[in-house]
């Protein structure tokens, strides 16, 4: 039986807890980020791609536990504590802005714990894993997609060997010598229905407390495009059936009572057939949601569906209102086309939330002024953050090629205390001055609608 089919197999019917087997700890870091008013449950809802793994690994049989430190004034001595008691394995989920956490966290761990195996997954060490393996005391890392991976690696490190690590596809780690060994890349899932509905309830939060208000929630991973900026990884563009997109929800639904979808799909609406029977599912639960989307495959009866179904807000990655410089970001739009979809989604009577990038290649007076303009004729919720190098990207490739970035470890230290804020210290990519953009951030953010969830309690 290969590894998805057995994924499949165990999502019908779940392995009874194996006390023998390794319990594996999994510590959701923090992020420097500040968080938007009205999008504050994202500091306290279940994680998608953690969710999964502690799913995938609990349905096999494995005990897990999840320490979550996103909204801890001391993450590190949070989740050392929370490592303590009953972890054997430790899993640290990584982010582009994870780095100064990793360090600090995993010396401190093998200090105190020199022998516990240390995991490494997600975007962060699967963009620049020699780099990020060379520079904390992690063991091993999960690159790309990360269910399959780790139910093979856990099961080679149980009691009951069944073969090397050497034989997991997808995985890096370091040698007794302190080389780093990377294994055979394993391919991105096409097909997302063997995937098990997630287990909110391994959330120690969730566990104590059933109800969610707000859930994270995606019918697809990867992109059908190859934006400059953004880092993916799952790449390609994977799907879920429609019956199954409609069995999680409604099992969800059973458990939780939630009333709100964060729909974290890169882009919701891939096609126009698909995003209405999406629309038809949705209908079905009397639930408010939010999407992000580009600027295309929408038009009017979509977008009209859409708000039938519940759609509150639209994020839109415009990025600049700018033809030259969306053509360098790979952007595949044009400004016409931004302004005819904000025009139709307010006319649907959904809001918008226009999200753009200040200091693309290519940014100038002008280029800014039009953003300014756009705002003033829209009248739209817009948000802004000065353009980052996320590793991985071809913008970082670019940036490290003309000596931007001189050093990659410290800039990962320093995206890990970027916040996005109209005084934040960036990196200039353009030939304007820095006084500049901090004045047109701090217009632009100064025009922003509070987001779609209005803070009452966390659960």
């Amino acid at each position: 039986m290969d590894t998805l089919e057995r994924i499949r197999q165990e999502a019908l019917s779940p392995r009874k807890t194996d006390d023998g087997r390794p319990c594996l700890g999994i510590v959701v870091p923090p992020s420097p980020f500040t968080v938007p008013e009205g999008w504050e449950f994202v500091l306290r809802r279940p994680f998608e791609g953690v969710s999964y793994i502690a799913t995938v690994l609990h349905n096999a049989g494995y005990r897990i536990k999840i320490i979550d430190v996103r909204w801890i004034a001391d993450p590190v001595n949070a989740a050392l504590e929370g490592t303590l008691e009953g972890v054997d394995v430790l899993g640290i989920a990584t982010y582009e802005d994870s780095f100064l956490f990793l360090e600090e966290f995993l010396s401190r761990v093998k200090q105190k714990h020199p022998g516990m195996l240390t995991i490494l997954g997600g975007s962060l060490v699967t963009s620049v894993p020699q780099i990020v393996m060379e520079n904390t005391r992690a063991d091993i890392a999960v690159l790309g997609e990360g269910e399959l991976t780790v139910l093979e690696l856990m099961d080679r490190i149980t009691k009951d060997k069944i073969g090397p690590i050497e034989e997991v596809p997808g995985l890096c780690y370091k040698n007794n010598s302190g080389g780093i060994i990377f294994n055979q890349r394993r391919p991105q899932m096409q097909n997302l229905n063997s995937l098990p509905t997630m287990n909110f309830s391994l959330w120690p939060e969730v566990h104590e407390k059933p109800r969610i208000k707000e859930i994270f929630f995606s019918h697809s991973r990867g992109c059908y495009r190859d934006c400059s900026f953004c880092y993916r990884t799952t790449p390609r563009l994977s799907l879920k059936s429609i019956d199954k997109f409609r069995n999680e929800l409604r099992e969800l639904k059973g458990k939780h009572q939630f009333e709100f979808i964060y729909f974290v799909d890169l882009t919701f609406a891939i096609d126009k057939e698909r995003a209405i029977k999406i629309c038809e599912v949705l209908k079905e639960f009397n639930i408010r949601w939010s999407c992000m989307c580009r600027a295309e495959n929408l038009n009017k009866e979509i977008l009209t569906k859409m708000k039938e179904a519940g759609c509150q807000i639209i994020l839109y990655g415009f990025e600049s209102l700018d033809q030259d410089i969306l053509d360098k970001a790979h952007k595949g739009i044009s400004p016409a086309e931004i302004r005819m979809m904000v025009g139709l989604t307010q006319e649907a009577g959904i809001q918008v939330g226009g999200l753009f990038i200040l200091g693309l290649p290519g940014e100038t007076p002008g280029s800014l002024n039009k953003v300014l303009e756009f705002i003033n004729d829209t009248g739209s919720a817009c948000r802004v953050k000065y353009l980052s190098a996320i590793p991985g990207t071809e913008i970082y490739r670019l940036a490290v090629e003309k000596g931007i970035i001189k050093n990659e470890v410290q800039h990962l230290r320093w995206l890990s205390k970027e916040r996005g804020q109209s005084d934040d210290e960036f990196i200039n990519f353009t030939d304007l001055p820095d006084q500049e953009l901090r004045r047109i951030c701090k217009e632009i953010n100064s025009n922003y609608i509070k987001g779609p969830r209005v803070y009452e309690d966390w659960f």
